[in-house]
């Protein structure tokens, strides 16, 4: 599948964008690079085509434009089964539709994509940095197992390693021999628990009776001396309350006491006493603003009065005014007249001796020209030298080009067509024969040292190394058998000896001794019935016990042989096991001598034989390579003769002379055919130069004789139009006239100046005598006429604001007189109110305050009962009650502890379903147990299964990838790392990177930055392998290359193009220099820049 075009109509901040894919010819690469600077949206566009192929996200981060119903992708896409035009849209269901709006399913796309996931698309076919960098440290958890890096690279699963360690420790976490902790031995030490605490809950029944009545008498006797602690508490608290008492009673009737002179004053509140405190401070602050306010208004009047007013010249204000404004002009042309009317007859000679030095008559105006006249005369006299210099100059060029066209030799016949001589030259410089052959022959006898070795490594083995060997499946089953039969048969050994030493013979009494043992001791215990004497007594005692251990004997002996019949049947299936175990075992090492001697190597274990097969592998390996290198090394020498052959029938020469000797023999030839045309081509330019030349030098007559027309144009009516236009002293009749213009202006602008001086001076002459006649002063009066009218001006402002100042002052009088009045009023309301005595509001006001408090008081302390005796009787009493009550809660706790003791002794013991708890927690614990290892066991069989197809993908695989990635690796290195190669580590391989100077480095071993070339070597190489499997599907790489130099981007470009033949690889950056190493490394590449 490849994407023809992607349109991101509503996606991201991308409004109505196409990005075009153009295929590409046959053969050539399928490469594309979207360049744009950071923040252009390369990142939306990789997102874009994963929503576009598996849907939108509910919940998408590139709504912040667009919302969410509105966003909307289309495509163009071609696969196998033929041409896809789409639109996706943000929607729960039908969100696939084609161009005309009608839905598709999603299994369109998926049938195209194989059935891949959104995920393993990301994985396989994309790379980023951060996967670069997760592959690099993937590699370091790896330690370089071959099988997980071809697997991870293939599957773009950088982080396989860490997955499969985390799945191992899992399998510890369970089982782990000679683990301190692990589930199952945490398991069975709790099995150990649940069974000794099983054991202890065995007690008898009369046990278990006393302590339930030891722990009811426990509990009876707490309550009692609880009962008691309650009752001394109660009288406690009621002595206590009888003292708390007294106080108040003595507090209440000295309160009493106290308000009775007081008692007929009215009630009065504190907000009382605050208001009238405000009140006299109002009234403090009214009258001193009443006094100040009365003392302005009396100083505001005075001034008043003392103003001197001018009401005569206030009408004047505005004549006087533009009278002021003349007068400034009239006083400037009294002084600047005279020298005015002196310069305008200066000027006016000057214009007179300027007429007669440029032989001109009549009126001066009349002569000048405008400025832009003498300007464009100017600029053709300009134009006059320069056309003169350039005719000059075109001259002298036309007749050195005639000049050196006749100096170049004749043309040389030239030699037949080379063309096709130098296409094939071209293409062995490209292709370079010799040297592949060179480089086919080092290989050859590289690869030849290899095999040698490769074979020596299996000395002193001989044979056959294409004989029929062991499948991996089978060595797995070997290796998974090697264990349990070993197990098997030490387990079955173990049993067997077991079950033997359980066979001890017992010595057992007769069960006639028995007999009479017993009979023995009933004839003793009549007799002592009959006689109860000491004697009899001691002979009775030594019967019973000699009975007593006879039957004990006898019940051991019994149970003795219970076990021994148990032991010969334990025996017995202990000897089939191990029989079964021995012939197991011998099967399992006959097999496996079997094919060790089918090997050739008889005496071998299986742990031998693993490494064996690699190092086989490695020799077939070695064997394989030699013969593609001499492959290759018979189709370099045909290359270098089939080269000599092309060459010689060009040349028309015997092809035996050989490579060399043509090609140098073409070289010359093609030498003297660049000589040849050089010659001509040198021959044509001069020809185009002399021609040219020419061409300038009509032009430039040409450009003479317009310009001797524009002159006379120019200059007609003028007094320039009698001059010859040749002649050399025009530049300074033109300075000549351009001066005169110039003095006629000024003397006109002089003129000017001086009438508007003369109007100035009678306009203030007329303004002057209007303001004096109304005034009845003379002419000479005007001067003190300003300030006069300043001062008249100023008296008056100040008369309006004294008159506003006093008639502000005159207002706020009266309302401060209104202020007081009403203040007064409300002082006289509250005192009679509260009764007061004239003068005396402020002590009467404090007198009823505190009898208000004292009535307070008393209202918080209500009447009691008296105590039932005085103060020292109830303090008695207290103390002794106090006394008792802490005996009794001594009493209480030591009651308390005896019940808790009583109550855990019968928890120990445990109720009747104790042994039911433990039983039910034992059943829950195996049940758990049981589930855990089945989920271990299943993941065992996993693991084991992943690691036989790792193994078995790491055989299929390991050829041609491993090359493929050696070659790569060596590319991205320039040539630091001559290539990749694996080897044996136990049961598996780790894979080496081999140094151009020689030996071998681990991959742990490696630089940052080589295990990220390292990576990506792997991935390409894996790309390959998957398109073998399955048609690709297009391949996005996102600036990759951060940390690479520019040499490294040149291989990484080139292996990219190498992708390309197989399935379109589209790269995205943020860095121009980039788009031209692609460009260099591979043309054919196609750059779109999101930013046009």
């Amino acid at each position: 599948m490849r994407l023809t075009r992607l349109d991101l109509t509503r996606y991201g901040h991308f409004t109505d964008k196409r990005l075009d894919f153009a295929a590409p010819a046959p053969g050539a690469p399928d490469l594309h690079v979207i360049f744009g600077p950071n923040e252009a949206g390369k990142s939306t566009l990789f997102s874009a085509w994963l929503d576009l192929l598996y849907g939108i996200p509910l919940h998408s981060r590139y709504t912040f434009l667009h919302p969410g119903p509105t966003m909307q992708i289309g495509a163009s896409l071609t696969h196998a089964g033929g041409t896809l035009d789409l639109v996706r849209l943000k929607k729960t269901t039908a969100s696939l539709q084609d161009r005309q709006g009608q839905g598709l399913p999603e299994a369109t796309l998926q049938a195209a994509l194989g059935g891949m996931s959104r995920e393993g698309y990301a994985a396989m076919f994309s790379l980023d940095d951060q996967t670069l960098e997760e592959g690099g440290e993937a590699i370091l958890s790896s330690r370089g197992d071959l099988g997980e890096m071809l697997f991870s690279a293939s599957a773009g699963l950088a982080a396989l390693s860490p997955q499969l360690d985390a799945m191992r420790r899992e399998l510890d976490a369970f089982h782990k021999p000679r683990a301190r902790a692990s589930v199952l031995k945490t398991a069975r030490d709790r099995l150990s628990d649940l069974d000794r605490m099983r054991r202890e809950l065995d007690v008898t029944a009369s046990a278990a009776q006393k302590l339930q009545r030891d722990a009811a008498t426990a509990e009876k006797t707490w309550e009692a001396a609880r009962a008691t602690e309650a009752a001394l508490s109660s009288d406690l608290d009621r002595l206590r309350r009888g003292l708390a008492l007294i106080p108040q009673m003595e507090r209440r009737a000295r309160l009493l006491s106290e308000l009775e002179p007081l008692s007929h004053l009215p009630q009065a509140t504190q907000a009382e006493a605050d208001e009238l405190t405000a009140l006299d401070q109002a009234l403090r602050e009214v009258s001193g603003q009443m006094t100040a306010r009365a003392e302005t208004i009396a100083t505001t009047e005075a001034r008043l009065a003392a103003l001197p007013r001018d009401p005569a010249i206030l009408p004047l204000s505005a004549p006087i005014a533009a009278a002021s404004g003349l007068y400034a002009l009239h006083l400037a042309a009294l002084s600047d007249l005279p020298r005015r009317r002196d310069a305008w007859a200066q000027a006016q000679a000057d214009l007179a001796r300027q007429m007669h030095s440029l032989g001109l008559t009549g009126d001066p105006i009349s002569q000048t020209l405008p400025q832009d006249h003498l300007a464009r005369l100017r600029a053709l006299l300009t134009r006059r030298d320069l056309g003169a210099l350039a005719l000059a100059q075109a001259e002298t060029e036309a007749q050195a080009a005639a000049q050196r066209l006749a100096d170049l030799p004749p043309p040389e016949a030239s030699e037949a067509d080379l063309q096709s001589l130098a296409h094939l030259m071209a293409d062995l410089r490209t292709k370079d024969p010799e040297a592949q052959a060179t480089r086919a022959a080092q290989a050859l006898a590289d690869r030849q040292a290899e095999a040698t070795t490769a074979l020596r490594a299996l000395d002193p083995w001989s044979g056959d190394l294409t004989a029929p060997i062991p499948a991996p499946w089978q060595l797995a089953a070997w290796e998974a058998a090697e264990t349990p039969t070993r197990t098997a048969l030490a387990d079955a050994t173990h049993a067997r000896n077991r079950a033997l030493s359980r066979r001890a013979p017992t010595d057992a009494p007769s069960f006639q001794a028995a007999t009479e043992a017993r009979s023995r001791r009933e004839a003793a215990w009549a007799t002592h019935r009959a006689a109860l004497t000491p004697e009899t007594a001691q002979a009775f005692e030594e019967a019973l016990r000699h009975d007593d251990r006879l039957t004990l004997d006898l019940a051991g002996a019994l149970s003795a042989a219970t076990l021994a019949q148990s032991a010969e049947q334990e025996l017995a299936l202990a000897e089939q096991a191990l029989q079964s175990a021995e012939t197991a075992r011998q099967a399992h090492l006959t097999e496996i001598a079997k094919a060790a001697q089918a090997l050739g190597l008889p005496g071998a274990k299986l742990q031998d034989l693993r490494p064996w097969l690699a190092l086989r592998e490695r020799a077939l390996t070695a064997q394989d390579a030699q013969s593609r290198a001499e492959t290759a090394l018979a189709q370099a020498d045909a290359v270098l003769k089939a080269a000599a052959n092309d060459l010689a029938q060009a040349l028309s020469l015997d092809p035996t002379l050989g490579l060399p000797r043509l090609r140098a023999e073409a070289l010359a030839r093609l030498d003297r055919a660049d000589r040849q045309k050089e010659s001509a081509r040198q021959r044509a330019l001069a020809q185009t130069e002399a021609t040219r030349r020419a061409e300038a030098l009509a032009q430039a007559q040409a450009a003479q004789a317009t310009w001797a027309e524009a002159w006379r144009q120019a200059t007609h009516s003028t007094p320039l139009a009698l001059r010859p236009h040749d002649d050399p002293g025009l530049a300074a009749l033109l300075d000549g006239l351009d001066d005169l213009s110039r003095r006629a202006t000024e003397a006109q602008d002089l003129a000017d100046r001086i009438a508007k001086m003369e109007a100035n001076s009678a306009a203030f002459h007329q303004a002057a005598h209007t303001v004096l006649s109304a005034l009845s002063l003379p002419e000479t009066a005007w001067e003190t006429l300003p300030d006069r009218l300043s001062r008249a001006q100023e008296t008056e402002r100040a008369h309006a604001t004294a008159l506003a100042d006093l008639t502000q002052a005159r207002a706020a009088q009266g309302q401060a007189q209104a202020r007081h009045d009403a203040l007064v009023a409300r002082r006289e309301a509250l005192a009679a109110r509260l009764q007061a005595p004239p003068g005396a509001l402020s002590d009467h006001l404090q007198l009823c305050l505190h009898a208000s408090r004292l009535r307070a008081d008393l209202a918080e302390i209500p009447p009691q009962d008296a105590p039932p005796g005085d103060a020292a009787t109830l303090a008695a009493e207290s103390q002794a009650t106090e006394t008792r009550l802490a005996l009794a809660r001594a009493d209480s706790e030591t009651a308390f502890a005896a019940l808790t003791e009583a109550r855990r002794a019968l928890a120990a013991v445990g109720t009747d379903d104790a042994a039911a708890r433990i039983a039910f927690d034992r059943a829950n614990l195996l049940h758990d147990l049981a589930e855990a290892a089945r989920d271990h066991l299943a993941l065992k069989l996993a693991m084991t299964a992943f690691d036989i197809g790792l193994r078995r993908y790491r055989e299929s695989h390991r050829s041609a990838m491993l090359a493929r990635a050696s070659e790569a690796f060596r590319r991205l290195s320039r040539g630091a790392y001559r290539g990749l190669d694996a080897q044996p580590d136990g049961a598996s391989e780790v894979l080496v990177a081999i140094p151009a100077q020689g030996g071998a480095k681990l991959a742990a071993d490696l630089s940052k930055g080589t295990r990220f070339q390292l990576y990506l070597a792997l991935r390409i190489a894996g790309y390959h392998e998957m398109a073998k499997a399955r048609p690709p599907v297009p391949f996005i790489a996102d600036d990759i290359m951060e940390t690479f130099d520019d040499g490294r981007s040149a291989e990484a470009f080139g292996l990219l193009a190498d992708m390309s033949c197989t399935g379109q690889v589209i790269y995205l950056t943020h860095h121009a220099h980039l788009c031209d190493i692609a460009r260099k490394t591979c043309p054919e590449v196609r750059i779109t820049d999101l930013t046009s």
